[in-house]
C-alpha cells in the first residue's frame, strides 16, 4: 500500500469513533469527533512536519445490535485508528464487539484505543480487549493517571484535583499523541508551552 507525504496509509479517516447505543456514550463520543477534529497539531511538532488530524468517523444513526452495515464496515476500513467510548454499558454491545473484531482482522489491533468514562477497566472494557492487553491499573500521578501502554489511551472520569476541562484537555492530548505517533510527555510539554504563550499575548493586548 502506498504512504502520503507523511508516511502514513492513506485512510480517508484518522480514526473511527464507537459507542454504546446510549445518551451519555453518544455525547462523548460527539465530542472526542469535535475535539479530535478541532485539535491543532502544537507548532514545535508541525516544524517536525507531523500533520493536521483530518478527518474522524462517527455512526450517525441509531443501527442494529445484531450486524454491522456494509457503510459502517467501509468505515472502519478505511480509518487508521478505532477509539472505543467505554463505560459499562460497552461489554453487552455487540456491534463494539464486531467493530474492534473487524479491526483485528484488518491487522489493526495496536490501533485500537480504549476512552474510560466510567468504571473499572476490568468493568467497562469488552472483553475482547481485555483478553489481548493487560491493562494497567491508574497510578494517581498528576497528569499521568493513565498508563500510554495498551489500549486504555485515555481516562475522563472525574479525578481528584482535576476540573472537567483540564479532564478532557489531558485525554484529547494523550489521544492525540497515540493517533500522531509521538511520546504524551513531548506534545502535552509543547501544548503548555504554547497555551502560556498564547495567554501571555492575550496579556499583553489587554494592556493595550
Amino acid at each position: 500500500m502506498s504512504t502520503d507525504a507523511y508516511g502514513r496509509a492513506p485512510y480517508l479517516y484518522d480514526a473511527f469513533v464507537g459507542h454504546a447505543r446510549v445518551l451519555r456514550d453518544r455525547r462523548w463520543a460527539e465530542w472526542l469527533t469535535n475535539a479530535l477534529e478541532n485539535c491543532s497539531v502544537p507548532v514545535g511538532l508541525e516544524a517536525k512536519g507531523f500533520p493536521l488530524l483530518r478527518k474522524v468517523f462517527r455512526v450517525k444513526n441509531e443501527q442494529s445490535e445484531a450486524q454491522l452495515q456494509d457503510d459502517v464496515k467501509d468505515a472502519l476500513k478505511a480509518s487508521r485508528f478505532l477509539i472505543v467510548v467505554c463505560s459499562r454499558l460497552t461489554p453487552g454491545s455487540k456491534r463494539i464487539v464486531q467493530e474492534i473484531d473487524l479491526f483485528y482482522q484488518l491487522g489493526r489491533s495496536d490501533h485500537v484505543l480504549a476512552v474510560l468514562t466510567e468504571g473499572e477497566p476490568k468493568d467497562a472494557l469488552p472483553a475482547i480487549l481485555l483478553e489481548r492487553h493487560k491493562i494497567r491499573q491508574s497510578d494517581g500521578n498528576d497528569n499521568d493517571f493513565v498508563a500510554d501502554e495498551g489500549p486504555l489511551a485515555a481516562d475522563v472520569r472525574p479525578h481528584a484535583g482535576f476540573s472537567l476541562t483540564k479532564i478532557q484537555r489531558i485525554a484529547r492530548q494523550r489521544l492525540t499523541a497515540r493517533i500522531l505517533g509521538v511520546p504524551f510527555a513531548e506534545l502535552s510539554r509543547i501544548d503548555a508551552r504554547s497555551r502560556r504563550g498564547k495567554s501571555r499575548l492575550v496579556t499583553r493586548r489587554r494592556r493595550f
